[in-house]
């Protein structure tokens, strides 16, 4: 149970990359579950994404960590939405 705790929402250590897939998957599925669990309330959905979420932040941190990168590097998945962003100060 405290391996899978720290997988999950440790920022620290490295995992191997089968680890990575295999929890990818995990958290793709628990969205999923999320998704139709919360069935149309996008409080209770937000409510259950969030430590998803944050687990899936920790999972790539650790990657990242394997390459010999900061974990800081998970910030580039933001970009693609930096770009409207930029565009709504743009119009105004």
């Amino acid at each position: 149970m405290e391996y899978i705790w720290h997988l999950f929402f440790s920022f620290s250590g490295r995992i191997k990359r089968s680890e990575f897939w295999f929890s990818t998957i995990a958290l793709w599925i628990t969205y999923i579950i999320c998704a139709v669990i919360s069935s149309g309330s996008e409080g209770f959905l937000l409510l259950l994404l969030v430590p998803a979420i944050w687990a899936g932040l920790a999972i790539q941190t650790k990657r990242w960590h394997d390459r010999n990168k900061s974990g800081a590097w998970i910030l580039i998945n933001f970009i693609p939405y930096l770009e409207p962003v930029r565009e709504c100060q743009n119009k105004s």
